[in-house]
């Protein structure tokens, strides 16, 4: 072989192996990168959302709503300040999307089990609205039929001779809850005397425990709790109610399941990434 052609060949060896080497030393750049997106990614997204649980939560004429909470004390440094006592609403951690992408590429069975407890959760509102739709036209019915004299509250319960449909319905839903998940639903019923502002005369309430004000009248006899109970025990009879408590039980302790069944998961996912990367 002429000394040219050991030239060439030398030469082009040698941008061979340049070539691979830069190449490598992309690659492994790459891998460092991904390596470091993914822990950040571990410490910010996937271990506050491993301690994913359920919070009731008080919304105003409703009952048996909740949230899927990261607890405060789970959360990075950085979001703290923008959570509340209870923790930030799983829908407002930053960075989730990117949590969900990462576990559709590389852990595709945790990501299904996250779609399962959103479908359950899903499932559980419609629920709720469904409970609704079957108790107040009911409960309308009835307080006209069983309180005449009243009518439904527009300003807030200081009106004369009214009735306040949003905590009836919320204490009403709560009992059924209380029926279909423990077989009773004693929830008190209490009628309270009060003077005015003035002194001058007193006003009655019927009131649910922690539901507030039911009914709000300054006439002794339309303060009557046993009409009261009849209105909201006719309606937790109705099989169409009994039908939806039950399911609303039964989704939340599904739901219950399938949250830990994710966490355990995710738990994992965040200790492998931890010792790989992923």
């Amino acid at each position: 072989m002429a000394i040219e052609d050991v030239v060439l060949w030398t030469a082009f060896i040698g941008g061979v192996l340049g070539a691979i080497s830069f190449f490598w030393q992309a690659y492994n750049h790459y891998l460092a990168r991904e390596e470091s997106m993914s822990r950040t990614l571990n410490a910010k997204v996937l271990r506050p959302w491993s301690d994913l649980t359920i919070r009731q939560k008080w919304e105003q004429g409703r009952a048996n709503v909740i949230a899927l909470v990261i607890p405060k004390e789970a959360l990075p440094s950085d979001v703290v300040p923008t959570a509340g006592q209870e923790g930030l609403e799983v829908q407002e951690l930053p960075g989730l999307e990117r949590g969900v992408a990462f576990l559709r590429k590389r852990h595709p069975t945790v990501e299904e089990r996250w779609q399962k407890v959103k479908e359950l959760w899903e499932r559980y509102e419609v629920l709720l609205a469904r409970r609704r739709a079957a108790v107040e036209p009911w409960i309308r019915q009835q307080m006209e039929r069983e309180f005449p004299g009243l009518k439904p509250a527009r300003f807030g319960w200081t009106e004369k001779n009214t009735y306040v449909l949003d905590n009836i319905l919320a204490f009403t839903e709560s009992r059924g809850w209380d029926a279909a998940a423990r077989g009773e639903a004693a929830r008190p019923i209490q009628v309270t005397k009060s003077p005015t502002q003035s002194g001058d005369t007193v006003y009655y309430e019927v009131r649910g425990d922690d539901y507030g004000t039911m009914i709000h009248t300054y006439t002794e006899s339309i303060a009557d709790a046993d009409a009261m109970k009849k209105v909201i025990v006719s309606s937790l009879q109705r099989p169409e109610v009994r039908e939806v408590n039950k399911d609303l039980v039964a989704c939340f302790a599904e739901l219950e399941r399938a949250i830990e069944t994710f966490r355990v998961s995710l738990r994992e996912v965040a200790v492998a990434v931890d010792v790989s990367g992923g």
